[in-house]
């Protein structure tokens, strides 16, 4: 680590010395002169195991008023914590570090920190590490990050090295009453987040504590710093930013085996409980065995896999004095971690729910969905009476950061009941689907089977099963399959970080974006003035079909908003605007014209298409209405997941765990049109971004995260606040109306309303009400007649249908005895092959069936509008392997089609109808092949 972030004054002045680790080689600063490795583990075991360290333990909400305050009275500003789900951001799903709540924004310096310095306690959620969750007694998936940071610019310095470690130092020492010379500083740099930092671990009693960060640098293609592949550059903040692990803290003074039983005692009773689980391991014979085990769980950790570090806790067991080998040691140990990891997952679990993530296949719904289905299979495996949902309402009654709501409680039971019968339907076809491919191994492959890992994530992603279903199945049929020890860590990191899509450029190419001068803006009059349907403007550039001018009114697309259309015109010329984009601070017009006679300095009169404008204007901003609507009818986890605007209809995607009913949705539209009727303000202001957040918090961001460090709010009273840059109406009353169309699963977990507003709803009603008209006048009824006229059709309908199959079928059965009759047998077998051209593709497969009743039959039969049939005994496919569906594509491929079905009855056809005789001739020789050889 350079110097310049060694704190070398109070280093010196507290007699600490620098020195290397003589197992991992890192370089270290502690007070005690005999101390040889850096503190961590695994170069050393926990020290604080089965003792008291001070002489005093702390709850989790104790620890974090000490450490809170003491910052609050060191001028440090304390800040409520923000979601587990950051809605400010669009790179990552979950809160991972307290940095993660001031990226990428007050970090890039665009932004100015909410206050300087500031102290938070961050609940996070990490994933990356699952699969050691309740095995290395310190891993948790949900944490609380206690932090203070302090952001030092060119004009304004805060503080930085020296007071970031003496903060630290004090804090541990003086506050907590650690001993000073049990506390190590190890040099080792940090990264994350799109920022890095030199950075200094601390440790005590072998027990990471805390990191501090000197973060000054951040990604860059070209850096010249690089860290863990990564490459960095300098930036012109310094940020204090550091880490404190609150839950690690109770357990260093706490001493309990593992870190579980300090911060969750009474639930871990609770779930032991409600199991079938007998634990020898906590009788006094084995407390010795356990605090062993967990003094040296530090191992855990890195690349190693979960067998591997066992078998090294087994030899250090073993030197210890304790005779046990690896089973019993599985035997004894696995129970426990169980228990460990279901506390801690359902903590997890009732923060994913409560911060507003809805369980799905994608994004942060995925991960949800991956903790909620790991909490299930472990409680099977422990035979829980409990469910998830009890020890879900736990965490939900019992953790302070949480605030008990009980509208929001009955969501969340409703989500997880909704996830538990999601889990067992996939459970159990998905089972069936294993025990299929599971008897596509040969014979010869028994022994030791290797999956791919890609095969077990598909069978999991697909079908939500799990690799230890794969491995039972395997082992009935004799076949060894052990599960991959990190199957839960190598999903959850393909699924942590979003996939960050480009911004639309124009149409424009790479060169023609270097030759604007985009040092001069755009004047945006679609701000200034909504309804301004014309307007008087300079040409700054102009290439081919693109346009700049000095400004405009034409909105570009975003936002989910199409981009204006309209024309431009001088005294010589007039060309339509096709299509807007924003690059920067210019907007570009994209013209229908490839060379328009429009040149730089010419005056034009900008003409907006005013009907097409205003028509997306009602849609945005019953866009609004009805996302907080659809919140008031179905909860406050609704999120907007994305939305489209069009002329004459437009739709909202929500975040949702199960289909919306229809008196759902007639309760949306109820609300939607009372907030129109009441012809509520549209209230638009451009607020600091800060200020912002803080008066209406991250639900601003719905239609997604402004880049920049203003914020235009778009405000119906208290009804619905967002961030957001499309146009609206002035009041709700010009929307004119809403009405919702139909809705849609568009994926699980999000839910797609289609609606219209305005012109466009009058629309859209008065054409559904023709087609009212015209059904009921063919039908002879009146309108209101005709649910009840629709049901006795469609009944008497299948009435008909069903007698018309049982007529089809007799049909079958007299011309099946006709064509038996002339049969030809080929080999024994009787083989018919016929073209049947007044015949449909039901009755071909009808006698096709009924022929092959009897034993050695082969059918093949077609008519004239290409359908092909071949069928055959059940005697012939099972003692001689003949495969209708495998002769019926080879006929087929005469008529350029195909087809399939099973080894007995297969269809198809093709496309050259007119050669179905090429087929059933092809199909013959092919009978008479097989038969013959």
């Amino acid at each position: 680590m350079p110097e310049s972030y060694i704190p070398e004054n109070f280093f010196k002045e507290n007699s600490f010395q620098q020195r290397k680790c003589l197992k991992c080689g890192a370089l270290f600063w502690t007070q005690e002169p005999r101390q040889e490795t850096c503190g961590d583990a695994p170069c050393v075991d926990y020290s604080f195991i089965n003792k008291n360290i001070v002489g005093k333990s702390y709850t989790l909400p104790e620890m974090r008023k000490l450490f809170l305050d003491y910052f609050k009275n060191n001028a440090h500003t304390i800040l409520k914590r923000a979601p587990v789900v950051p809605r400010w951001r669009e790179d990552i799903y979950l809160t991972i570090a307290s940095i993660a709540v001031f990226q990428p924004h007050v970090t890039s310096g665009l932004v100015e920190p909410p206050a300087n310095p500031l102290v938070i306690s961050q609940p996070c959620i990490r994933l990356n590490d699952l699969d050691a969750v309740g095995k290395s007694g310190r891993h948790l998936s949900n944490f609380e990050m206690m932090a203070h940071h302090a952001f030092n610019t060119e004009d304004k310095h805060i503080y930085w090295v020296e007071e970031i470690v003496q903060y630290c130092h004090e804090f541990f020492s003086e506050v907590l009453h650690i001993p000073s010379k049990k506390i190590s500083y190890k040099e080792k740099p940090w990264s994350g987040g799109g920022n890095a930092g030199a950075a200094l671990e601390v440790l005590i009693e072998g027990l990471e504590v805390a990191t501090l960060v000197f973060m000054d640098l951040k990604e860059s293609e070209n850096g010249e710093i690089e860290i863990d592949g990564t490459r960095y550059t300098k930036m012109p903040l310094k940020i204090v930013d550091t880490g404190y692990g609150l839950e690690r803290m109770v357990w260093l003074l706490k001493g309990t085996p593992a870190i579980y039983q300090s911060i969750y005692p009474e639930l871990l009773k609770e779930i032991i409980e409600s199991s079938e689980l007998s634990f020898p391991i906590v009788e006094e014979s084995y407390k010795e065995l356990l605090y062993s085990h967990a003094k040296i769980s530090g191992m855990y950790g890195g690349s190693a896999t979960h067998t591997e570090v066992r078998k090294k806790i087994v030899k250090r067991l073993k030197n210890m004095g304790f005779e046990i080998d690896f089973d019993t040691l599985n035997s004894l140990m696995e129970p426990l971690e169980k228990v460990y990891t279901i506390a801690d997952h359902t903590k997890t679990i009732a923060l994913m729910l409560n911060d507003g993530i809805v369980p799905s296949n994608i994004k942060a719904g995925y991960l949800a969905r991956l903790v909620i289905r790991r909490t299930l299979r472990l409680l099977d495996e422990v035979k829980s009476e409990s469910s998830i949902k009890d020890f879900v309402i736990y965490h939900l009654a019992n953790y302070d950061m949480l605030e008990y709501d009980e509208d929001n409680v009955r969501r969340i039971l409703d989500i997880l009941e909704n996830e538990e019968k999601k889990y067992r339907l996939t459970l159990e076809k998905g089972k069936a689907l294993i025990s299929r491919f599971v008897k596509g191994f040969k014979k010869e492959e028994k022994g030791e089977v290797a999956l791919p890992l890609e095969k077990l994530i598909e069978f999991y992603d697909s079908y939500g099963i799990h690799p230890s279903v794969v491995e039972k199945i395997l082992q009935e049929e004799g076949m060894d399959f052990k599960t991959p020890s990190n199957f839960y860590s190598v999903l959850a990191s393909r699924h942590i970080k979003s996939e960050q899509q480009k911004e639309k450029m124009g149409k424009l190419s790479e060169e023609e974006e270097r030759e604007i001068n985009f040092s001069k803006s755009t004047k945006l009059l679609y701000y200034v003035d909504e309804y301004l349907k014309e307007f008087d403007a300079h040409v700054l550039y102009t290439k081919g079909n693109v346009v700049v001018l000095d400004k405009t009114a034409f909105y570009p697309e975003g936002g989910g908003q199409p981009s204006d259309r309209g024309t431009l015109n001088t005294e010589n010329t007039s060309v339509e605007v096709v299509d807007v984009q924003k690059k920067g601070d210019v907007v570009l017009h994209i013209l229908n014209e490839e060379k328009p006679d429009l040149h730089v300095g010419d005056h034009v009169r900008g003409k907006i298409d005013w009907d097409r404008r205003f028509r997306l204007m009602q849609h945005h901003t019953a866009t609004h209405i009805l996302l907080n609507a659809a919140k008031r009818v179905l909860g406050n986890h609704i999120w907007q997941a994305g939305s489209q605007l069009e002329e004459k209809e437009a739709r909202l995607d929500i975040s949702h765990y199960k289909r919306i009913s229809q008196e759902q949705i007639k309760e949306i539209e109820r609300i939607a049109n009372m907030t129109v009727t009441s012809t509520l303000p549209v209230e638009k202001s451009v607020m600091n971004r800060n200020d912002a957040e803080k008066k209406y918090g991250y639900k601003l961001y719905q239609g997604g995260v402004p880049k920049s460090n203003k914020v235009r709010v778009i405000r119906i009273t208290d009804y619905d606040i967002q961030a957001c840059g499309g146009t609206h109406c002035r009041n709700t009353g010009n929307v004119g109306g809403i009405k919702i169309l139909r809705t849609t699963n568009i994926q699980d977990g999000v839910e797609r309303i289609i609606f219209s507003a305005g012109k466009s709803a009058v629309e859209r009603i008065q054409e559904m009400e023709g087609w009212l008209k015209d059904s009921s006048r063919i039908l002879g009824v009146e309108p209101s007649a005709l649910p009840s006229t629709v049901k006795r059709f469609f009944n008497e309908w299948k009435l008909y249908r069903k007698k018309l199959g049982e007529l089809q079928k007799k049909c079958a059965r007299i011309v099946a005895l006709k064509l038996m009759g002339e049969a030809e047998k080929i080999g024994g077998v009787k083989v018919v092959v016929k073209r049947m051209d007044d015949s449909s593709k039901e009755e071909l497969v009808f006698a096709a069936e009924e022929m092959t009743k009897e034993d050695d039959v082969i059918v093949a039969l077609g008519n004239r509008e290409g359908n092909l049939v071949v069928a055959a005994s059940k005697n012939l496919v099972h003692k001689r392997n003949f495969n209708a569906a495998e002769l019926l594509k080879k006929a087929a491929k005469e008529m350029r089609g195909g087809g399939g079905g099973s080894p007995f009855l297969a269809m198809g056809g093709g496309a050259e109808k007119e050669k179905v005789h090429k087929a059933l001739e092809t199909a013959k020789k092919e009978v008479a092949a097989f038969l013959l050889k």
